[in-house]
């Protein structure tokens, strides 16, 4: 299947795209570098810090870390990670990759079949004691498209911190 192929059967199964993210080697300088190409504004950046299970990194549960910041304005919004040498987020310094497109759902676990169903495996997700995906989950597909799904219900939450406000996504404190 191609890229293209995977990223038509990924829409049909989630829906519209929430946003696009980039992996960065350095994040104000490559936030700078968006606003003089685009204009607007860039969220304040959050540092994130996480027990994922994350198969391509590893059998056991591993510990990450990056920080993330997003540009609002944008169509669809941008969101920009830079992480450690052994993060998901990792890029060389003043370096800017592609990362994954994120879509919203309503059920995070029948998107989670979806695309397992459509040859996507499992990629990322925040590692808990309980069933299912909690909070978000990154899929890859063997050409390497990455997707990220997180619950609809996390828009109000999502759209307050893209206006400025603080990020208060209720499973954000479980993280552990």
């Amino acid at each position: 299947m191609s890229a293209a192929e995977s990223s038509q059967v990924a829409s049909s199964v989630l829906g519209e795209v929430f946003h696009v993210a980039y992996a960065v080697g350095d994040l104000t300088e490559a936030a700078d570098s968006l606003i003089a190409l685009n204009g607007g504004t860039v969220t304040e950046p959050v540092p994130i810090e996480a027990l994922v299970v994350a198969p391509a990194l590893s059998v056991d549960p591993v510990r990450v870390g990056g920080r993330l910041c997003w540009m609002p304005a944008a169509e669809p919004p941008v969101e920009l990670w830079e992480g450690g040498a052994e993060s998901p987020w990792s890029c060389p310094a003043g370096g800017m990759r592609f990362h994954h497109i994120g879509y919203y759902v309503d059920d995070l676990d029948a998107a989670a079949r979806g695309l397992e169903e459509q040859g996507f495996t499992l990629d990322l997700t925040p590692y808990h004691d309980g069933e299912g995906i909690l909070g978000f989950a990154y899929f890859r597909n063997p050409g390497g498209l990455r997707i990220e799904i997180q619950n609809i219900d996390d828009k109000p939450a999502m759209d307050a911190w893209l206006r400025g406000e603080p990020l208060q996504v209720r499973w954000f404190a479980e993280l552990r």
